[in-house]
């Protein structure tokens, strides 16, 4: 909905203009349109036709005789006698303001900037509109129309739900003093501008140079297959970053590093000490340090890596009279570490039944460390009844997260459902990490025969 005049006198006549949109691929015939002022009917009409995503624009000649706020709205197809897919959309609402009537509160728009420099010369324009009533803020104006007036550009845009709004400015002028002013409308009040004037200078050549990383310290525990176990050494890397030339110094070239240590401890006690002679290390540099710790225990440990050197930046040519500013740079990072105990640890894995009187399953080492001679029975009952041994296998020994197949067989075994109890280590004779995992429980089913006569042969 919009107006041929913003400022309209009382009975001064003007033209409410309604624009109509057809969003579908059908076209619509016969539209009726009907113009209200609040609830009070004011006149309607028929638009004949509509075309497919398309729209048009109908209007009415509207005055009032006395000042005052009056809400105007106009309803397409108010009685949905074109099924209409969405109702809910089809009617707007818009106040015109004849006189000047005593309105009962006001907008107050804020506005602030922020100066972009890369990748383009910018400003950012934001702030926030604001319900005033008797000096006291009544919430935001949400879905206002936002007018941003520059020396050069007029922008449109509107608030969003919580009377927010912001605009990148990018056609500007730096050097000098830049202007802008908003306005916030809600087509009742609008506000008084907020105008802003402030000082716009051009961007330096390198201020789009990033700036330099200060670098870092990252700690890793290099952990593949049984590398920490107790009794023997952990090994981590230490992967140092040194803080880079800064890009925008036209001398960074000569910059350089000095006085270079690497301090490693081990739950805050110093263990190892490891300087680099100067200039070894350029500025930017990445470096790997392996470092061993010994396993003395299960309990974890930290290991924290401290690297601290001296950055000599330069802003002009060395001499013998100007050597840099030394700037002291110091970075850490910590790893946890824990070792595995120095224990095998015995299970049984796999079981699987290939015939109805035979198994097979693993006898399973789950650990980094090879377990000692030990055995392995199995036990055989039948549901209420006592349990059997019926195989005892012995074993040598059995490597580090190694295992070894154990099969059994037995074509007499009487029909009906057995339970097949597995106990490995069974004389209890190696000490392992976990002892509640080596007595496991099967279900074996094994089927009545069947005979059958296949042939008579006379003699």
């Amino acid at each position: 909905i919009s107006f041929s005049s913003n400022s309209i006198s009382p009975g001064q006549t003007f033209t409410v203009f309604a624009q109509l949109h057809n969003n579908t691929a059908i076209p619509a015939t016969n539209v009726p349109v009907k113009f209200y002022r609040d609830t009070i009917l004011l006149g309607e009409q028929i638009v004949p036709a509509i075309a497919a995503n398309s729209s048009t624009t109908v209007s009415r000649n509207l005055s009032f005789v006395a000042d005052g706020f009056y809400p105007i709205k106009v309803w397409i197809d108010s009685l949905n006698t074109l099924n209409d897919i969405n109702p809910l959309n089809n009617y707007a609402i818009r106040p015109v303001i004849v006189g000047t009537p005593q309105l009962p509160g006001s907008i107050e728009v804020t506005a602030s900037q922020s100066i972009q420099q890369c990748p383009q010369l910018a400003v950012l324009v934001s702030g926030k509109a604001s319900y005033i009533l008797n000096g006291v803020d009544r919430g935001p104006v949400a879905g206002a129309e936002v007018t941003i007036i520059t020396p050069t550009d007029t922008i449109l845009t509107t608030t969003n739900s919580n009377g927010d709004y912001s605009y990148r400015l990018t056609a500007v002028t730096c050097g000098g003093q830049f202007e802008y002013r908003v306005v916030v409308t809600d087509f009742t009040f609008t506000s008084l501008p907020a105008i802003r004037q402030f000082n716009l200078p051009c961007p330096p050549p390198t201020a789009c140079i990033p700036p330099p990383s200060m670098g870092g310290v990252l700690a890793t525990v290099i952990s593949t297959g049984c590398t920490n176990i107790v009794g023997g050494t952990g090994s981590l890397t230490i992967k140092l970053k040194y803080r880079e030339r800064n890009l925008a110094n036209f001398w960074c070239s000569w910059d350089e590093i000095i006085q270079d240590t690497l301090r490693i401890y081990r739950d805050g006690n110093l263990i190892q000490t490891i300087g680099s002679a100067d200039y070894s290390h350029g500025p930017g540099n990445e470096v790997n340090v392996p470092i061993n710790i010994p396993l003395t225990s299960t309990t974890p440990t930290t290991i924290t890596a401290t690297l601290s050197y001296v950055y000599v930046e330069y802003l002009q040519i060395p001499s013998s009279l100007y050597r840099g500013n030394h700037i002291a740079m110091s970075s850490s990072g910590s790893t946890s570490m824990q070792a595995e105990p120095n224990l095998p640890d015995l299970t049984i894995q796999n079981f699987v039944q290939p015939t109805f009187t035979s198994f097979r399953f693993n006898n399973a080492n789950q650990r980094c460390v090879a377990a000692g001679a030990h055995t392995v029975q199995i036990y055989d009952s039948i549901s209420g009844g006592p349990r059997t041994l019926i195989a005892t296998r012995s074993i040598t020994s059995l490597g580090a997260a190694n295992a070894t197949t154990i099969s059994y067989s037995d074509p007499a075994i009487t029909s009906g459902e057995h339970w097949i109890r597995v106990i490995t280590d069974a004389g209890e004779t190696i000490t392992e990490t976990d002892e509640s995992n080596n007595n496991f429980l099967f279900r074996l089913f094994v089927p009545e025969s069947e005979l059958t006569v296949e042939s008579l042969v006379s003699s």
